[in-house]
């Protein structure tokens, strides 16, 4: 009987834990809803009865939470294109979510309208391209989008709208149609708003091609380039054309004036109807509705971006996972987050979008006039004046959230950069532990150039990893904050267009250290400018760059500006510039304003402002309180164990501003003498292996995996 009993017992036993199981399977079952372009909003989200939308999905999945589900609700999107007109909001509500593209099904997210190619009104023919005409407001687009200001300290936001054929972003008629002309002689540099003139003063400059007579019965012209100085790019709306003076009166002014003479002063006219005349150019007449535009092909597809917002909005949500996704074709950014924590955006694609793929952390609202630093107001969903409002607050807090990972994902014809990371807090010097690994970004400044990075890094502790970043005419990596680590990076062909700026970049803060930059490829960077592979500007100190290869890596590979404490170990330069290293003394010169003792001064109010003589600052970096002391003299750069081949100059400057270890050796190898232009990452991997096997480099591990 006991026996017996016991039997009995044990199976009402596993009778109720089976019951119970099943009773938790099906309430789990519940928090997964499919979405589809067939579905219905009304539906109960099934899988054989989705909903139409994302938006009603979140909304299901608010409804049937429980306080006692701690699980991961799941939205599964069936294949298709959905349009967004608005983004979506996520909160704490959502925690626990994933949306994904459902098994291996293609998923696209896009911020356009369709324009209907039967209703392409084909103006002419000529040469073998067709120009075409449509109205934009009978296919409902109300809002054309407004050109702005686009440029260095100009705020970074949204394209004004912009056209797709066939998947390929078109951009606003220009002359000339590629590259850019030699500035003219100036006849007025206009006011200068760096200078604290704020009087608004166009400047005035000549033209030489008389093609430009036409564009004085242009309705909205306008010149971009740049125009003082080769790291600080703009666009500004012309005022007048005198055709008898031949010069361009713009409407407004540029941060440091109009200049000419230097060959990276250069600019071209842009928003040009006259100018539409070879393939890829559009002009929207802004006060008809229409659009015209070239092409030489079938047209299949034609759309107009219309979507402002983020397709996503993360504010204070935890573990959410999106996966599989493909965002574009909108005047905005793709994913903004703030505040999150264990935020998964995995194997997305970001592609043909007017600003950048994803921000982490809050923006700052746009000053009303263009100012070069300055305090701002907080704000979600944009990027705005962010970089100008760091410059004057250092240690502002993004609230870029904790442990968010950016993974698989591809970045390529953006508008506006990439990614903008951060995480973490500069005065406590608390880690983000925020990472960006594996992703490919090309590609990414379609309408903001220079200091519209491939990866803006902020506050303390992030991580970038194992990437590709390739075609960018600035830089690939922008630093700031603390304690950030680079690694097993592949970087090759950016940093094309300006001047004064290097593949990655960190300056003018001696608060900002401990940064370490380790096993990087970088390679093929132009050095027609003054370009280089790892650029310290302005007496930037305290970084760690271990393991790195270096080859045809700008005009000098890595530069050091008057920086103090920086670490060259164990890296290899190869086929060098004009230098493989260059180092200055900048603050005991022509710099040495910004490093004066007292109030009011740059680096005194930056170190003041971190209070670098208390904790945490004090133990993590004693050498700062020597910044003073030191006179302006570089020190403690240290060059290590490196290797460098067939390299004309390996040293430009003195060696009592750094430490030049005898271990360092420099050699010429006839088996490195190659086209590295031609190589891709497997070539130069085979070709570099033995001399970094040599320097215990593990080359075979850079690069997405």
């Amino acid at each position: 009987m006991t026996q017996h009993h016991n039997y009995l017992r044990f199976i009402r036993i596993a009778f109720v834990y089976c019951l119970l199981s099943l009773i938790t399977v099906a309430a789990y079952a519940q928090l997964e809803v499919f979405v589809s372009m067939n579905g219905d909003d009304k539906s109960t989200g099934s899988m054989d009865r989705p909903v139409a939308s994302l938006e009603r999905a979140i909304e299901l999945l608010r409804e049937r939470r429980t306080t006692d589900h701690e699980g991961m609700a799941i939205i599964q999107v069936r294949e298709g294109t959905y349009a967004f007109v608005h983004g979506i909001s996520l909160d704490s509500k959502d925690n626990n979510t994933l949306i994904q593209a459902y098994g291996k099904e293609s998923v696209t997210f896009k911020g356009s309208v369709d324009l209907a190619p039967t209703a392409l009104n084909k103006l002419r023919e000529s040469d073998g391209i067709s120009y075409y005409e449509i109205n934009l407001l009978q296919h409902g687009v109300r809002d054309l989008g407004k050109l702005r200001n686009v440029g260095f300290s100009r705020a970074s936001g949204n394209a004004a709208g912009e056209l797709f054929v066939n998947g390929t972003a078109f951009h606003l008629a220009r002359w000339p149609n590629q590259g850019m002309v030699a500035m003219g002689k100036v006849i007025d540099a206009g006011s200068i708003p760096r200078n604290k003139d704020l009087s608004h003063r166009g400047g005035v400059f000549r033209y030489k091609d008389s093609r430009i007579d036409r564009w004085a019965q242009e309705d909205d012209p306008w010149v971009a380039g740049y125009f003082k100085w080769g790291y600080a790019d703009d666009m500004v709306r012309v005022k007048s054309i005198d055709r008898e003076k031949r010069t361009i009166t713009t409407l407004e002014p540029t941060l440091y004036g109009f200049d000419y003479k230097k060959k990276y002063r250069q600019w071209y006219g842009v928003n040009l109807l006259v100018e539409l005349d070879t393939v890829g150019e559009f002009y929207v007449d802004r006060k008809l509705g229409t659009l015209s535009f070239a092409q030489d092909k079938p047209i299949t597809k034609l759309s107009y971006s219309v979507l402002e917002e983020p397709f996503f909005s993360l504010i204070g949500t935890e573990f959410v996972k999106i996966k599989g996704i493909q965002f574009e074709e909108s005047r905005g950014m793709g994913v903004y987050m703030r505040d999150t924590k264990q935020v998964l955006i995995e194997d997305c694609t970001f592609r043909n979008l007017g600003s950048l793929g994803i921000a982490v952390g809050f923006g700052i609202k746009p000053f009303e006039q263009m100012q070069h630093e300055g305090s701002g107001e907080p704000q979600d969903n944009s990027i705005g004046d962010l970089h100008q409002h760091i410059y004057s607050h250092p240690t502002f807090d993004h609230q870029g959230g904790e442990s968010n990972v950016i993974r698989r994902c591809h970045f390529y014809r953006l508008g506006a950069g990439g990614v903008s990371l951060s995480g973490g807090n500069r005065l406590e010097l608390s880690k983000g532990n925020n990472r960006i690994e594996h992703c490919v970004f090309s590609d990414l400044n379609r309408l903001e150039k220079s200091y519209r990075p491939a990866i803006a890094l902020y506050g303390v502790g992030n991580v970038v990893k194992n990437c590709e970043i390739a075609d960018l005419p600035s830089m690939a990596i922008l630093i700031h904050g603390n304690e950030h680590t680079i690694e097993y990076n592949y970087i090759h062909r950016v940093a094309q267009e300006v001047d004064d700026q290097g593949a990655i970049y960190i300056g003018r803060d001696p608060s900002e250290r401990n940064n370490l930059i380790q096993y990087n490829l970088l390679v093929n960077i132009p050095k027609k400018l003054r370009t280089s592979g790892i650029y310290h500007d302005d007496a930037s100190s305290g970084t760690t760059v271990v393991g790195n290869i270096f080859v045809n890596a700008g005009e000098r590979s890595a530069f050091i500006g008057g920086g103090s404490d920086n670490r060259y170990v164990n890296n290899l330069f190869v086929a060098a510039g004009r230098w493989a290293v260059r180092v200055d003394n900048r603050l005991e010169n022509w710099l040495k304003k910004l490093n004066v003792y007292g109030s009011g001064n740059l680096f005194y109010d930056r170190l003041v402002g971190v209070r670098y003589l208390m904790d945490p600052y004090r133990s993590a970096y004693p050498e700062l309180a020597l910044q003073f002391d030191r006179g302006g003299r570089p020190s403690g750069n240290v060059f290590q164990d490196n290797r460098f081949y067939n390299c004309k100059r390996t040293l430009k400057g003195k060696r009592k501003w750094l430490a030049w270890d005898q271990s360092n050796a420099a050699k010429y190898l006839p088996s490195l003498v190659q086209d590295y232009q031609r190589m891709n990452l497997k070539d130069l991997k085979k070709t570099l292996q033995s001399q970094a096997t040599q320097q215990h480099i593990p080359i075979e591990h850079i690069g997405p995996q």
